[in-house]
């Protein structure tokens, strides 16, 4: 992104792709799935915590949308789905 923002229309070196995230983690037999929609992450999140193993979820974005605003929105998440963890942990005064 900064390169687009310092540098419009001059890619040079910037169209990486990435691997297939989900198949990397299967291959280390931890749950992954792959999402399009902020809306289908608690369904995901809620599968994830249930299988019982390692896991990764891969929230697929527009690389455009990756601004504050996104940024503030993951750590919002980030923070909510840490505050869920502590609050259901054994001995946790919130459990």
């Amino acid at each position: 992104m900064p390169q687009e923002r310092e540098y419009p229309g001059r890619v040079s070196g910037t169209q990486l792709v990435n691997p297939d995230f989900v198949a990397f983690a299967q291959a280390f037999v931890a749950h992954a799935e792959r999402i399009e929609h902020e809306v289908d992450f608690p369904a995901a999140f809620a599968r994830a915590k249930a299988s019982g193993k390692a896991a990764m979820i891969e929230l697929v974005t527009d690389r455009l949308q990756l601004g504050p605003q996104s940024r503030m929105k993951i750590a919002c998440c980030r923070h909510n789905c840490l505050a869920e963890k502590v609050s259901q942990a054994p001995g946790s005064p919130l459990s």
